[in-house]
């Protein structure tokens, strides 16, 4: 973990920073393309309020090839199989333009974090499989 937060350029300790959910479960993903790993997040998910995304990052050498709007999608589409009703998360600095083009805010109660709320609608259609 701690090599990918040096090539994202983060100056910030590593483990979580987030909102802590007593029901709440870690969970890792990532993207693969072909046999090389192009990005990271750790997701807690602590359904039905939200599933936070801690740590998004991918690799400097995969950016500016849509890879981080892919993998947020994929991830929205993740919590809401696990019935979440909101992504939560913390931009680090230099970020917060590519959440706002993916439709966060900022979150009333607590600004330093951006929240996003799922499409209830997409929550019956789509499903991440068993586990």
């Amino acid at each position: 973990m701690q090599a990918w937060r040096k090539d994202a350029g983060w100056t910030v300790p590593a483990g979580p920073t987030g909102p802590q959910h007593p029901m709440g479960r870690v969970q890792w993903v990532s993207v693969l393309l072909g046999k090389q790993q192009a990005g990271i997040a750790m997701l807690e998910l602590a359904p039905p309020e939200f599933c936070y995304v801690a740590d998004m990052i991918i690799a400097s050498r995969f950016r500016r090839r849509g890879i981080g709007s892919w993998f947020l999608a994929a991830i929205e589409q993740y919590a809401l199989g696990h019935g979440s009703k909101r992504l939560l998360l913390q931009a680090v600095a230099g970020t917060e333009a590519f959440y706002a083009a993916r439709q966060f805010v900022s979150d009333p109660y607590v600004p330093i974090f951006l929240k996003k709320d799922l499409p209830i609608l997409q929550r019956k259609v789509f499903s991440a499989g068993p586990g």
